[in-house]
């Protein structure tokens, strides 16, 4: 876990800016791993398996540019990634 500087360059990728020194900067939440997001989908029972499976293959397209932005955060838990993303 923690944040890995990247130059910033976002591709229309959800995110995060955040200015800093003038700078904008981008952090980009990710799930623990594949498995572990569609688990949370099943989990949260919102959507039915056609919707599930369509997002997540968006999710891998949406992942795959992860080293496109100035941080990066695991979120494993919310709060926790929420509390790093502000520091």
């Amino acid at each position: 876990m923690g944040f890995r500087p990247k130059p910033a360059r976002v591709t229309g990728t959800p995110g995060t800016r955040v200015s800093s020194n003038a700078r904008p900067r981008a952090s980009h939440p990710l799930p623990p791993s594949a498995i572990d997001l569609e688990k949370r989908l099943h989990t949260r029972a919102q959507d039915s398996d056609a919707v599930i499976r369509g997002r997540m293959s968006r999710a891998t397209h949406e992942l795959s540019h992860w080293a496109e932005y100035d941080y990066i955060v695991i979120n494993r838990d919310v709060d926790e990634a929420f509390a790093e993303v502000q520091s």
